[in-house]
């Protein structure tokens, strides 16, 4: 039994059961105003129960609408989004990997920086303690190539 005939024999048997429940409260040989006060409520909350069922069976019977198509539809489209959703984790997770091999090589390029900085704050302490003792040679380093002069202190 598929859903749709599930609900419409619900349907078909509450209907029937309120009809005669409608017809019992009819008959005067009730007696107590108490018991038509609660099968009147029974009433109500069943006849809300119909009414609950009966928008999904008119929807489900509706000719319009093919649940069978819907629902393979609804699948196939599940299915690509969950596929899109893997591709996505994938392509998150190189991404996360390409992120640490770029955090590896800012530390390497961060540590080669500090010593290639090291290392020419030594090369300008060890050329200017050369300077302080031979100023004639970095005057003639640093001096355009066709001038030939030579350096001659002040006396």
């Amino acid at each position: 039994m598929g859903w749709v005939s599930f609900l419409e024999d619900i349907s078909d048997r509450l209907t029937d059961d309120l009809h005669r429940f409608r017809e019992a409260l009819e008959n005067p040989s009730i007696s107590s105003a108490e018991s038509l006060q609660r099968s009147r409520a029974l009433l109500s909350a069943c006849e809300a129960v119909l009414a609950n069922i009966e928008k999904p069976l008119e929807l489900a019977t509706d000719p319009l609408f093919d649940m069978a198509y819907e629902i393979s539809e609804l699948d196939r489209e599940k299915a690509k989004l969950e596929s899109d959703i893997a591709d996505m984790s994938k392509r998150r997770d190189r991404i996360a990997d390409e992120l640490d091999l770029l955090k590896a090589d800012r530390t390497a390029l961060r540590l080669e920086k500090r010593r290639l900085e090291l290392e020419k704050a030594a090369e300008e302490r060890e050329w200017n303690e050369r300077l302080a003792v031979n100023l004639e040679a970095a005057y003639e380093l640093y001096s355009p190539p066709d001038q030939e002069t030579t350096y001659e202190p002040d006396r």
